[in-house]
């Protein structure tokens, strides 16, 4: 059985790292979106600015190391600076948690 996400709004699932980080973007409120996700998001922007597309490969990379989601679309698999990232416990509560 393959991992999934589901949305912390509205609930839909989703099997694929990119896809999930895509819809929550554009469907969850910020406050909805698990603290790992946004922290991450944080961190990658102080390196290339912060941009919707810098936010959706933050949140995909969320989802595939905290959620162990696969992510078919090459240009939003992990690398071995966000393994890192998340290795020093930077993010590691449970996907379909919202913040508080």
């Amino acid at each position: 059985m393959r991992n999934t996400l589901l949305c912390p709004h509205c609930r839909e699932e989703f099997a694929d790292a990119a896809e999930w980080a895509s819809h929550i973007f554009s469907c969850c409120q910020l406050r909805e979106i698990p603290s790992g996700a946004i922290e991450y998001s944080r961190h990658m922007s102080h390196e290339l600015w912060m941009c919707g597309e810098v936010m959706i490969v933050a949140f995909a990379h969320y989802a595939q190391i905290v959620g162990s989601v696969p992510c078919a679309d090459g240009l939003y698999r992990v690398d071995d600076k966000a393994k890192a990232w998340f290795e020093h416990g930077r993010a590691g509560e449970r996907v379909d948690t919202p913040r508080p």
